[in-house]
C-alpha cells in the first residue's frame, strides 16, 4: 500500500471515529434530555398528589362557604317575597273595602231613594 493510501484511510478512519463519537455524544444529550423531562414529569406528579388533599380541603370549605352564601340568599328573597306579598294582600283588601263602601254607599242612596218615592205616593 502506498503512503498516500494509508494515509486517506487513516484519515478516512479519523473521520468515521469523529462522526461516531460525535453520534454518541448526541443520543447520549439527547437521552440526559429525556431523562431530566422524565425527572420533572415525576415531581410534577408527586407534588400533585401531595398537594391533593389540600385542594380537597380547600374545595370543600369553598363549597360550605358557598352553601352558606346561597341560604343566606334564600332567606332573603324569601323574605322579601313575604313582605311584599303581605303589602300586595293588603292593598288589594284597601281596594276590596273601598269597593264595597262605595257599593254600599250606593245600595243606602238606592233605598233612600226608595223611600222618598214611596213616601211621596
Amino acid at each position: 500500500m502506498l503512503l498516500s493510501e494509508r494515509a486517506s484511510a487513516s484519515t478516512d478512519s479519523k473521520i468515521a471515529e469523529y462522526f461516531s463519537r460525535a453520534q454518541l455524544q448526541a443520543s447520549e444529550v439527547e437521552h440526559r434530555h429525556q431523562l431530566q423531562m422524565s425527572q420533572f414529569e415525576a415531581k410534577v406528579l408527586i407534588d400533585a398528589c401531595k398537594t391533593k388533599p389540600e385542594i380537597q380541603k380547600q374545595l370543600s370549605d369553598c363549597c360550605c362557604e358557598l352553601k352558606q352564601k346561597i341560604d343566606k340568599c334564600c332567606c332573603e328573597v324569601k323574605d322579601r317575597v313575604r313582605e311584599e306579598s303581605c303589602d300586595t294582600r293588603a292593598l288589594l283588601q284597601a281596594q276590596q273595602v273601598d269597593a264595597l263602601r262605595s257599593e254600599l254607599e250606593g245600595k243606602k242612596m238606592e233605598l233612600l231613594m226608595c223611600g222618598i218615592k214611596g213616601g211621596k205616593k
